[in-house]
């Protein structure tokens, strides 16, 4: 191979290219990253809080603290209420609206952040989810959530030794929101079967409240569908669902990718990913007991790498003129 063959980068591109992914960890270091052990160490750890029966969430200690403070105060202000209404001389305080347990509002998530590479196994980040009516787990298009696996970036030695890290990092605060059933706790996001991988998944549609805005209308119409049946019902839910993108980006600080360029994008690609958790607990039915269940919600990904170029290794020559039919061989006998 000659020296000026291009295919071989130069050893600046490649400093480029380490320098380029040790500042990206070191910004990652500055958040929830799951790829040091350090992150279970911290004095700030997030919180696991309920938000609905049998859902919690996992949200940043200091929101969880002044959600808790302001669920207090209120309470405080309807004890001092219920006392003023035992009492006919004194007059009734101004009580808010609502009095909540908790200002949901307040809690803010705790992302956790990784870099791994999306497998070309087990993709479904396509703009429909491939969905086909039919489909006994999501039965209607509304339901859809685009979803893939991580697995290590072998191509990125730097971040390659820490996806183990962030596996059992991952494994570890997914324990905390259930304890009592640690055995479940891998259900729906991690697999070590064949190798170790994190599932990620983006819900797709969210439901309007009130009257859908024509711009939401006009991205819902246009939105890339792939099957008959999921045009027909992204056209019934127009006016009552509105498209969420997935927060997908070419790179770090570049532009959103547009959702016909998922799988050219996104498929083999290394990212990476802020994802927040949800922890489910499901109760025992007559045919099977309870059980955890978790999911990684993407909130941002952004592409390091892009996905490898495919090649056979052979170049196809195409003439411009029909050359007739291929001839079979002469043997001679």
């Amino acid at each position: 191979m000659s020296a000026t063959d291009s295919s071989t980068p130069s050893p600046r591109a490649s400093q480029i290219d380490d320098e380029f992914m040790t500042a990206r960890r070191k910004d990652l270091l500055l958040s929830w990253y799951l790829g040091v052990s350090e992150v279970l160490a911290e004095d700030a750890l997030p919180v696991w809080k309920e938000t609905r029966a049998r859902e919690r969430r996992l949200f940043t200690r200091e929101s969880v603290d002044e959600a808790d403070k302001e669920a207090t105060r209120l309470a405080e202000i309807q004890s001092s209420q219920s006392r003023r209404d035992r009492d006919p001389g004194r007059s009734p305080l101004s009580l808010p609206s609502s009095l909540p347990k908790i200002n949901k509002d307040m809690l803010k998530p705790a992302y956790l952040t990784l870099v791994a590479q999306i497998s070309t196994d087990d993709f479904w980040l396509m703009p429909d989810g491939n969905w086909r009516e039919g489909n006994p787990v999501v039965k209607h298009f509304s339901g859809v959530k685009l979803n893939c696996r991580l697995v290590k970036p072998t191509s990125v030695p730097l971040f390659a030794n820490d996806f183990e890290e962030a596996w059992n990092n991952m494994e570890a605060f997914m324990k905390m929101a259930s304890p009592v059933k640690a055995g479940n706790a891998r259900r729906g996001v991690l697999s070590d079967v064949p190798l170790e991988s994190i599932k990620l998944r983006h819900v797709l549609f969210e439901e309007v409240e009130g009257e859908a805005n024509p711009k939401d209308v006009e991205v819902m119409e246009n939105w890339p569908v792939y099957s008959n049946e999921g045009q027909e019902a992204l056209h019934e839910m127009r006016n009552r669902f509105r498209v969420v993108p997935l927060p997908a980006y070419d790179k770090p600080g570049g532009d959103l990718i547009p959702p016909s360029r998922y799988c050219a994008a996104l498929k083999g690609a290394v990212v990476e990913v802020a994802v927040a958790l949800t922890y489910w607990d499901i109760p025992p039915r007559t045919d099977q007991g309870g059980r955890s269940a978790f999911a990684a919600d993407i909130e941002r990904l952004a592409v390091l790498v892009p996905p490898p170029k495919s090649s056979s290794g052979l170049k196809r020559t195409i003439s411009a003129i029909d050359p007739g039919s291929p001839k079979k061989p002469r043997v001679a006998y």
